[in-house]
């Protein structure tokens, strides 16, 4: 991670990586240990990104932090 920031993996595939779709997953469930946060996002709002950088002021995702509620 590069100053309080992690990136997480939103893709499947070994030779071509495809992004995840509303047909494969509803939520990601992303963790990161060294500052003990999850966040539980829908999976339309990452739209067809392959991988999402996070921190903890992240606007955009901030309000799913810890919340677990939604799944």
């Amino acid at each position: 991670h590069r100053k309080d920031s992690y990136k997480f993996t939103l893709c499947h595939g070994s030779l071509i990586k495809e992004s995840y779709s509303d047909k494969d997953v509803d939520f990601f469930a992303l963790y990161a240990m060294p500052i003990e946060t999850w966040w539980i996002i829908p999976v339309e709002k990452v739209g067809s990104r392959k991988t999402i950088t996070l921190k903890k002021n992240t606007k955009k995702f901030s309000k799913f932090i810890n919340k677990f509620e939604l799944i």
